[in-house]
């Protein structure tokens, strides 16, 4: 914990999408006074080019690695946690913050689940990810690397490579979004998802010259029927929302105001979509299917990398197709409107192509996932890297590598 206390504590510089983020949430961060201080002191965002700091999170890492978990778990954290619920500190005080019914015995009986990764093979490469409900990543991109695996990709041109890349993409964020739960509520059927079948039946339905109009519909991995399009459904929008861990309460207590009075799970499928089927009950004790995609490759019985974001799949596939080399970034395509890019992808050549094929994009920065990954080379040695630019960059190291 101690290296994770230091970037708070020396703080970072401030870029234009931290600032711009932050400016776009003044609101809701304005009706807290401590989230009011850290993010808006003197009523605005931090300035660019000024250096953030948040002690109060450093502090809170400290005193996890005093205590260990049992701070949060039993501890302060987990006292100023469930004391912020259960009488929200609001200014003004008239404003309406529905209190919560959490209480410390909620907190101390909290228990990790571990469950088997999810697992496919690409190209050579074993790809395992995190399983649900703590991330539908592992399904999604597993499915849309096995879509993809019907196509002779390496031979593609840039243009048809990132055209077949978010149609394979939008076909596995359908399913995602119908089928990924909390499987000690509901039946998630991983198995058929991840099947080679289930891949085929929804690859034949890439149209390599035109892209999907609107929103397509979800598959059936019970019940297989070739090139099935269904009917399509309304899918709520799923982003990668700016995530700033908020004080709320004394020096230790972190939540993440963002989605604050707008996220409503449906019953047993809980997903991070900010907007959501009106009516749909909470289901007590489901746990959120999040939408970070870890994955780790293996190929010849050696590890061969591992990397981490909203989106993973970009990294994984022209990692295996290129036979290791990279090919620009391609924005996922969530099922839910235009495919977001980074502003530089719009100049390129290949955008054109893609648009005369029905590719839409967003362009939003400050909305797309920064990837953070390690790869072991050939000699045995590790490299990490991470995002250099969006963002503000990232940082990744090898801290132990083990031979």
């Amino acid at each position: 914990m101690h290296p994770a206390a230091r970037l708070p504590r020396d703080g970072f510089t401030v870029d234009q999408t931290f600032h711009t983020q932050i400016a776009n949430n003044a609101q809701p961060f304005s009706a807290f006074p401590s989230t009011r201080e850290l993010y808006l002191p003197g009523g605005a965002p931090p300035v660019v080019g000024t250096t953030f700091t948040n002690p109060d999170l450093a502090t809170t890492y400290e005193t996890l690695a005093r205590q260990g978990a049992r701070a949060l778990y039993r501890g302060p954290i987990a006292e100023e946690i469930a004391a912020t619920v259960q009488q929200p500190p609001v200014d003004p005080a008239g404003l309406n913050v529905r209190p919560g019914k959490l209480i410390t015995d909620d907190i101390a009986a909290y228990r990790t689940v571990e469950r088997e990764p999810t697992r496919t093979r690409y190209r050579g490469l074993d790809v395992y990810g995190m399983p649900a409900p703590s991330s539908s990543g592992g399904l999604t991109v597993g499915e849309a690397l096995n879509i993809l695996e019907n196509f002779d990709v390496a031979r593609f041109g840039e243009a048809d490579y990132l055209h077949h890349f978010p149609e394979a993409s939008r076909l596995a964020f359908a399913d995602r979004n119908r089928w990924i739960g909390d499987p000690a509520f509901v039946d998630v059927p991983a198995r058929e998802l991840l099947s080679r079948r289930f891949a085929d039946s929804r690859a034949c339905l890439i149209d390599p010259s035109r892209a999907a109009v609107g929103t397509v519909a979800a598959g059936d991995p019970r019940h297989l029927r070739p090139c099935a399009a269904g009917t399509a459904a309304p899918t709520p929008y799923e982003g990668a929302r700016p995530r700033f861990p908020a004080q709320q309460r004394a020096d230790r207590l972190l939540i993440h105001p963002r989605d604050a009075g707008r996220a409503r799970p449906e019953p047993a499928r809980p997903r991070q979509a900010p907007a959501v089927v009106d009516g749909a009950d909470d289901h007590p004790g489901a746990r959120q299917a999040a939408a970070r995609h870890w994955f780790a490759g293996w190929r010849v019985d050696h590890h061969h990398g591992a990397a981490g974001a909203a989106g993973a799949a970009r990294a994984a596939g022209p990692r295996a197709d290129a036979g290791g080399g990279d090919r620009r970034a391609a924005g996922s395509q969530r099922n839910s409107g235009p495919a977001q890019v980074d502003p530089a992808f719009l100049a390129l050549p290949e955008a054109s192509d893609l648009r005369s094929r029905g590719q839409l994009f967003s362009s939003s920065p400050a909305e797309i996932g920064a990837a953070t990954g390690v790869e072991r080379l050939p000699d045995g040695r590790w490299l990490a890297a991470a995002e250099p630019v969006r963002r503000g960059g990232g940082a990744a190291q090898v801290v132990h590598p083990v031979p």
